[in-house]
């Protein structure tokens, strides 16, 4: 039996300039964390944190590489034609993973398209998964679960973006490192300005 894999799914990769990366990390650092969501000393998340403020791109410290998010995501979106003016960040937030911190699976809801930076480097992967198609005959069929997910491991390379649909499941390896946190810095967007088509009375302004 030969396995063919259809339907393939882009992710796009950026590098940022050394110096903007070396003034982010210096800033991201410094900043207040809490804990992902969950109680302490409770890993069924991951065991990691992030930023306490989820809007980095408000604060003046993170406005060059926001505005260089962007750049990026809406070169993503000419790809496509989306039918909206521009994109825009709608929330921004630092990751920071301790020895043995990792990430769950999730999605990014109420988002059309997510970036994540790369602060630095480690050994822990972003992993992006599509499901089985097959599984969808679980229900109907009363078979057990699929277990084969089409996935692509991601490296954590410093100074590397990664725009990709924010509907896709991804999750992160455990960090390993021996004297550093893994850092990373996460973002949803949305179209904004003019959204649709005008002309044909669907469409709408988004400021």
């Amino acid at each position: 039996m030969k396995v063919i894999n259809v339907c393939p799914q882009p992710v796009y990769s950026f590098e940022i300039e050394p110096a903007l990366g070396k003034q982010v990390a210096e800033d991201l650092v410094g900043l207040e964390w809490v804990r992902n969501g969950i109680p302490d000393g409770h890993k069924g998340r991951g065991n990691n944190f992030m930023t306490k403020d989820n809007f980095l791109h408000l604060l003046p410290p993170f406005k060059n590489i926001s505005d260089w998010f962007i750049e990026c995501v809406n070169q993503v979106g000419s790809e496509y034609n989306y039918t909206c003016e521009r994109f825009s960040i709608t929330m921004m937030w630092g990751n920071k993973s301790p020895v043995g911190g990792w990430h769950h699976t999730h999605s990014h809801p109420f988002s059309v398209m997510s970036g994540i930076y790369y602060v630095n480097d480690s050994e822990a992967h972003t992993w992006f998964s599509l499901f089985d198609h097959f599984s969808t005959t679980v229900d109907p069929l009363s078979l057990c679960p699929q277990t084969r997910d089409i996935i692509h491991k991601q490296p954590s390379e410093k100074g590397k973006l990664v725009v990709f649909p924010s509907h896709l499941m991804h999750s992160v390896d455990e960090h390993k490192g021996e004297d550093e946190c893994r850092y990373t810095i996460s973002f949803n967007t949305f179209p904004s300005g003019a959204v649709g088509r005008m002309d044909s009375l669907a469409g709408a302004v988004v400021e």
